[in-house]
């Protein structure tokens, strides 16, 4: 049974759970639903109750719904349950047009064991992921087995959130859990740490997986064997037409094979006997196509002419992602709501952006260290 509170007002309808309380605006579509484990409900309801009103605040066309389960009930039901105010929105609220678009699970509610390629581990999926389900229930097995089909869209459709501190005392998790929400009112009033929030404020942007699909197989692997492991070249501007066209040759090597080839470090590495003399610009845009392969667009160039090239095709990490996909990260940030108010400054940073920072600045140290300990030589010597 579940018990919904709309407008004053409590029904009891039929449910597949053990209890759940609806707070309802008008004129709304979509459904957020609050998985909470039972005992600490009981515990912590009104901060839960307080906490949902101010998700339905917050997300327009929204209502929360928060379903209650003891620490040990099945996953399936779990499922079942979110499953269900996806298809079907929430009971007996008329012609409205409802989905379940999100799920915050509150302190210990169990997450599904999922099977993929002999292999078991915990996975929120089932929880949030329907149309084209990655896991099915397999009934013999009373567990979720991976389902091998092609799909147009591998990604669930709820977005999900977890407030777990799983400090095994339920009181203990009852504090963790009330500071959180505290903090988080905190944040919505500018208040305390947040006073000053909102001033130019600084995002850290992290995704894992769409960072992933946004990466050239091929750029990656030329940061990998060509720009991390000639620092030295670059930091002391060691350029010359040979390091160059080692730096091309293997960079088409590279982008040939999607980065799985193996490439001989520069000082073992001789150029080829039969290229013909081809003045070119030297761009990216404008190489002439007759000069790629073993013939040699550089051998009319100046040694220190070679920079430009080599620092234009081996660029650092963060060109090894789609341009665009940096720049919608920025447009992402920026229409989320929560940063920009036409006016402040929002700086956001990227991991591919700190990683290539991060090889700016070490690579700068490594050559002071290098120049103070020659220095310290010479002098020694001298």
């Amino acid at each position: 049974m579940i018990f919904l509170l709309i407008s004053q007002e409590i029904f009891r309808i039929p449910y597949s759970i053990s209890s759940a309380k609806a707070v309802e605006i008008e004129n709304n579509e979509n459904v957020v639903s609050l998985l909470v484990e039972e005992s600490l409900f009981k515990k912590i309801h009104s901060d839960v109750e307080k906490y949902a009103l101010r998700v339905q605040s917050v997300l327009p066309h929204t209502r929360t719904v928060i379903l209650t389960f003891p620490e040990n009930t099945s996953p399936f039901l779990i499922a079942s349950a979110n499953e269900r105010l996806y298809y079907s929105g929430l009971p007996n609220h008329g012609d409205k047009t409802q989905k379940l678009v999100g799920t915050i699970l509150i302190g210990n509610i169990p997450l599904p064991t999922v099977h993929k390629d002999a292999t078991s581990f915990l996975s929120i999926f089932p929880y949030i992921d329907f149309d084209e389900p990655n896991f099915v229930w397999n009934w013999d097995k009373n567990t979720y087995e991976y389902l091998d089909l092609a799909r147009k869209n591998p990604q669930p459709e709820l977005w999900h959130s977890v407030i777990a501190p799983h400090t095994g005392d339920i009181n203990q998790d009852a504090k963790k859990i009330q500071d959180f929400f505290a903090r988080v009112y905190q944040y919505d009033n500018k208040q305390g740490l947040y006073a000053n929030l909102g001033k130019d404020p600084q995002v850290l942007y992290v995704d894992s997986v769409r960072d992933s699909r946004a990466t050239s197989p091929g750029s990656l692997a030329a940061y990998e064997k060509l720009f991390v492991p000639n620092q030295e070249h670059f930091q002391y501007n060691r350029y010359t037409k040979d390091f160059a066209q080692y730096l091309y040759e293997n960079y088409l090597t590279l982008m040939k094979g999607m980065g799985t080839m193996d490439i001989l470090p520069f000082s073992e590495w001789h150029a080829p006997a039969d290229t013909k003399p081809i003045t070119a610009p030297l761009t990216l845009d404008t190489i002439d196509e007759s000069s790629l392969g073993s013939s040699s667009f550089l051998s009319n160039a100046s040694d220190i002419s070679t920079r430009i090239f080599a620092r234009e095709l081996i660029p650092g990490f963060v060109k090894t992602l789609s341009e665009k996909y940096i720049g919608d990260i920025s447009r992402w940030v920026h229409q989320s709501g929560r940063y920009y108010d036409g006016y402040s400054k929002v700086r956001v940073d990227t991991m591919p952006a700190l990683i290539q920072e991060r090889d700016d600045i070490s690579s700068q140290m490594l050559r002071q260290a290098n120049d103070s300990f020659e220095k310290i030589i010479n002098d020694y010597i001298e």
